[in-house]
């Protein structure tokens, strides 16, 4: 077995791991569990520190996940040219790839809550989230005000660069 084999059995092994929810999960509990063990150390309140840490990465993988590129063939505008096999709009008549003729499909009905784009959600979620730990802070019952205020900032970020549309 080559060296070429090896490395190339490893990477398809490494990429089908990496976008799972499993290992996205795992992460973030990890780094929960070494924020929390941070807090230990420092006489502060592990539980606070864990499920903060939590929801803060979950956020942040959130927002990564969100940004990546989505294969056409996931697309539910999309459809496959039966001559070329590339995707196309379902309310193509020629491909664009093969300029081969094809039959329109009706386009699909859409309800109010999928229009609404992600990121713009995922930012409304964040800035509520932000405020919460805000006026916890102001509670008294975390002290943690620097979390709360990046989670406003970061959410109205994504709220306001991002259409509410899709």
């Amino acid at each position: 077995m080559s060296v070429s084999t090896v490395s190339n059995e490893i990477v398809t092994t490494i990429q089908s791991w990496l976008p799972s929810a499993v290992s996205l999960l795992t992460v973030n509990t990890l780094s929960a569990v070494f924020v929390a063990r941070s807090a230990v150390a420092r006489n502060r309140s592990w539980f606070t520190y864990f499920w903060f840490s939590l929801i803060a990465t979950s956020l942040v993988m959130g927002v990564i996940v969100a940004a990546l590129p989505v294969s056409e063939e996931y697309l539910p505008g999309r459809r496959q040219c039966p001559k070329c096999a590339e995707y196309v709009r379902r309310e193509a008549t020629l491909c664009r790839h093969c300029h081969s003729k094809l039959t329109a499909l009706p386009a699909l009905k859409r309800s109010g809550v999928s229009a609404l784009n992600p990121v713009w959600t995922l930012g409304a979620f964040t800035t509520g989230i932000g405020v919460v730990v805000e006026v916890l802070a102001l509670a008294k019952v975390i002290e943690t005000w620097w979390l709360g205020l990046a989670l406003i900032i970061a959410g109205a970020y994504m709220l306001f660069r991002t259409p509410r549309n899709s």
